[in-house]
């Protein structure tokens, strides 16, 4: 295989990687569907490896074969830089539900009385060997940690 074989055949092994950040609330599943349509614009096919929803702000790490990159979009303007996607597995944004963020927030209220506005901040992650689940954590002085699966149910408290 030439040179120029090899270059192109590592590159198809190189995944993608995005990070997009938009200001959302962590009530809103219009918002956070408008994140993620947003996302898939940007990386059409991607996986989703990281996912941080605060009351400001939604990032996510995306990666598809072809490209390796991190793209932030803030009210600066957007920054591209090289990334990883940190050995997360990933999930297909079609698996990513809005609905389970509002769950997990009225959740959050009814069970555990914690309010929308003393939770910090959601986290989806999909670490290599784990399916994919969602986590939560309060602005609490023991920034109290609480978990759930992809679909918001199952909501429970983290043990440390």
């Amino acid at each position: 295989m030439s040179v120029f074989g090899w270059a192109f055949a590592l590159r198809l092994l190189v995944p993608i990687v995005i990070i997009v950040a938009v200001a959302i609330p962590l009530t809103s599943s219009a918002s956070l569907r408008a994140a993620l349509a947003r996302v898939r614009r940007a990386a059409p096919g991607a996986r989703v490896a990281l996912l941080r929803i605060d009351a400001t702000s939604f990032s996510v790490t995306a990666s598809r074969l072809g490209h390796l990159q991190q793209i932030y979009f803030g009210p600066v303007g957007t920054v591209i830089t090289p990334g990883n996607t940190g050995g997360q597995l990933g999930v297909p944004l079609s698996k990513i539900k809005p609905d389970a963020v509002t769950r997990m927030v009225n959740d959050m209220q009814r069970r555990f009385h914690v309010p929308a506005r003393k939770i910090d901040y959601i986290v989806l992650v999909s670490p290599p060997g784990l399916g994919p689940s969602w986590a939560l954590f309060t602005k609490t002085p023991a920034h109290t940690g609480y978990q759930a699966a992809l679909s918001g149910a199952g909501l429970k408290r983290l043990r440390t």
